[in-house]
């Protein structure tokens, strides 16, 4: 099964060793409530976020959108 957005960037954080939405977004360029609603699964991020998270996480932007958007295998 594929990991969950929500998942996937709880284990980036982890990975950069941020604990909280707020730094994240900050440091990242995003709206701090955005990236809490991404981690609680409220919401998912639209194209221009993945560009910013892309760009900030090093990851390319597809794997960032086939998070978002997991093709059923």
């Amino acid at each position: 099964m594929t990991q969950t957005f929500d998942a996937w960037l709880n284990a980036q954080m982890a990975t950069k060793g941020i604990k909280s939405a707020r730094r994240f977004g900050l440091e990242a360029g995003l709206d701090p409530s955005r990236v809490a609603d991404w981690l609680l699964g409220a919401a998912l991020p639209t194209d221009d976020e993945c560009l910013l998270l892309s760009k900030y996480l090093s990851v390319p932007f597809a794997e960032i959108n086939d998070r978002r958007f997991p093709r059923k295998r």
